[in-house]
């Protein structure tokens, strides 16, 4: 093989490399994916939500329907609390309770509050941050699950104020 077909073949070997190089996806470029993923035009939901505490549990039901990722409305279903809403707008919440028929508009330290004695407070419902305003993550590999490539990360809080 003479110097020229090997300074050839070496050049495209190398041409041929760059490509798996600059394709490899970093661990900023996963969260921004997963982050887009979970905000939708319009949704529309069920759930419910369990809190427990010494007298047993206690199971609260919700319909749930959310536009683009700052306006959002959460009416209880169950009987205890039925007729309850949350609504969000532009970072701004408000409660509506049916038997005072009043709307209240949540602000400072009652935003700290607990929404129906869960680990929910009211003001992780405000939040419009993303992923990595709060975590620094970082891409520790991949593993199968469940027969699908599944990324592993890692992401430690920036701050102590983060769940």
């Amino acid at each position: 093989m003479s110097n020229r077909t090997r300074v050839i073949t070496a050049t495209l070997l190398c041409l041929l490399c760059i490509p798996l190089n600059l394709s490899a996806i970093t661990a900023d470029e996963i969260i921004k994916t997963m982050d887009g993923m979970q905000t939708f035009d319009t949704s529309y939901s069920t759930g419910s939500i369990t809190t427990t505490d010494r007298f047993g549990a206690k199971v609260s039901t919700f319909k749930a329907w959310t536009q683009g990722s700052s306006d959002s409305l959460i009416e209880f279903t169950s009987v205890a609390e039925r007729g309850q809403k949350i609504l969000r707008t532009k970072g701004s919440l408000y409660l509506f309770y049916p038997d005072s028929e009043e709307l209240i508009r949540l602000q400072g330290a009652a935003l700290r509050q607990s929404v129906l004695g869960s680990d929910l407070s009211y003001e992780d419902m405000t939040e419009e941050k993303n992923t990595l305003d709060d975590y620094t993550v970082r891409l520790d590999g991949s593993q199968i699950v469940n027969g699908h490539d599944c990324h592993v990360l890692t992401l430690t809080a920036k701050t102590r104020q983060v769940a």
